[in-house]
């Protein structure tokens, strides 16, 4: 067998495995806390909107300097693609998307709100 096929069959570097799974958690629960923004801001509760835009924001920093590590590792410069990887970045390009939405709709759901337009559903 060939010596590259083989080098390519070996586990990914252990510390850059750990830095994708950080920037999947980091990247993931800025996801997840930029929806329930958007949810919080659709009930009119924005001061907790807001609080969670922070929240997704700082989990965001987290998951870019994990990014970051991993893009400075001699391991990145002869490790392979593997699919932990690109599951890593695909986490963090979709919180990053949805940062950007989320902020834009809770400011047009407060927007909304205080011009009278948009108002709480009853339950």
């Amino acid at each position: 067998m060939n010596p590259d096929a083989i080098d390519a069959l070996k586990p990914a570097d252990t510390d850059m495995q750990q830095e994708c799974i950080e920037l999947i958690l980091h990247a993931g629960s800025a996801h997840a806390a930029f929806v329930r923004a958007i949810e919080q801001a659709h009930h009119h509760n924005f001061a907790h909107a807001h609080s969670l835009m922070d929240e997704g924001q700082r989990e965001l920093v987290l998951a870019s300097t994990a990014q970051t590590k991993i893009l400075a590792s001699n391991a990145w410069r002869t490790a392979h693609i593997d699919l932990i990887s690109v599951h890593a970045q695909d986490h963090l390009m979709m919180a990053k998307g949805l940062e950007s939405q989320a902020k834009e709709l809770v400011n047009i759901y407060e927007m909304l709100s205080s011009a009278g337009i948009l108002r709480e559903e009853s339950a």
